[in-house]
């Protein structure tokens, strides 16, 4: 996802505003990463307490980004192709 973004900013063909979602899609994916790790460690796992709502929040944006910029992906490139 970041790899084509940023050879959409660099060299064009598809819209500038997938790329842009690609990187915010990304961001939001390592964010999740970092703070479920963070969460396990401070907790021993993910079941001893009830996830903080902002974690939860990231979590949920991340995984919706991440279809949604594939399913633009692909109507980019039926309408380009």
């Amino acid at each position: 996802m970041g790899a084509v973004s940023v050879m959409t900013f660099r060299w064009g063909g598809l819209p500038e505003a997938l790329a842009r979602f690609g990187i915010l899609a990304l961001v939001l994916t390592i964010a999740a990463a970092i703070l479920g790790v963070r969460l396990v460690r401070l907790g021993g796992s993910f079941e001893t307490s009830r996830p903080p709502s902002s974690t939860m929040a990231v979590f949920l944006l991340a995984f919706l980004c991440i279809p949604t910029w594939c399913v633009w992906l692909g109507a980019s490139l039926s309408r380009t192709g």
